[in-house]
């Protein structure tokens, strides 16, 4: 089976030896001492490696299905998105008005770089968040997961091919078959 080791000791070191994040003049900069981004990456880690990884195969042999105008997402997901949106990290560098937590955006990368590596096809269900982002009246609904965005959820509504699926779109991890 896959594997998935993430990268804490390196993003450590790119943050603390070679960024000097806390010595910036960037706001919130000052705050990220290494033992608080250790923490945050460890366990930004622990998930990657111990929850999202090992559904990459589930999610590529099972996939989506369509039934009767709902989306299924494939076992395993919905209780990792639990886990995902229990912890707010979708919601991780966005603002505390609508949700978020406020971390400065560095550390939201750094978060975004393991989900993405550990499953990208997972990492997408909550892919829209940061670029719907100016659409201020509907950001605590992304941030805090009511609404996980996807290219698929905004634009395969629209599509010529499928004209008929736009009530499809709404891929709800409520419906997952785990």
């Amino acid at each position: 089976m896959p594997s998935y080791t993430p990268p804490t000791k390196d993003m450590q070191f790119i943050l603390h030896e070679m960024l000097n994040i806390t010595g910036s003049d960037i706001p919130g900069y000052d705050e990220l001492e290494a033992d608080f981004t250790s923490a945050i990456l460890d366990e930004a880690g622990k998930l990657t490696s111990e929850v999202l990884a090992p559904l990459n195969v589930v999610g590529d042999k099972e996939g989506c299905r369509l039934e009767n105008g709902v989306v299924y997402t494939p076992t395993g997901f919905k209780d990792a998105f639990e886990q995902v949106k229990e912890g707010g990290w979708p919601g991780l560098d966005m603002p505390e008005e609508f949700g978020g937590q406020n971390m400065p955006y560095v550390i939201g990368t750094a978060v975004g770089e393991m989900f993405s590596s550990a499953n990208m096809a997972f990492t997408m269900y909550q892919g829209l968040t940061h670029g719907a982002a100016s659409a201020r009246r509907f950001l605590s609904l992304l941030a805090n997961t009511t609404w996980p965005t996807t290219s698929f959820t905004w634009c395969w509504p629209r599509s010529k091919v499928a004209p008929k699926a736009s009530r499809a779109c709404h891929c709800s991890l409520s419906r997952s078959s785990s």
